[in-house]
């Protein structure tokens, strides 16, 4: 049970990052291209969430490293 609550949090994590990944980044696109200045905070905030995210994905994989061996490795559970 420990580990299902601890893959909702991971699980919501990486949701809520990846929208402010794509707000982020689809602000700056637009700003870049309607050749306006994106702001210095979203320049900012941009690369440290993907960093943040990548850290969750990876827990994520972790957490469901047995469910990913037995699918691999045509194994049961």
């Amino acid at each position: 049970m420990v580990k299902l609550s601890k893959l909702l949090v991971v699980n919501v994590c990486i949701f809520v990052l990846f929208l402010i990944q794509a707000v982020t980044g689809g602000w700056i696109w637009i700003d870049i291209l309607s050749g306006a200045r994106p702001p210095i905070v979203l320049l900012r905030l941009h690369p440290y969430t993907g960093i943040v995210l990548t850290v969750f994905i990876l827990m994520h994989i972790y957490l469901n490293w047995r469910w990913v061996k037995v699918q691999l490795l045509n194994q049961k559970l």
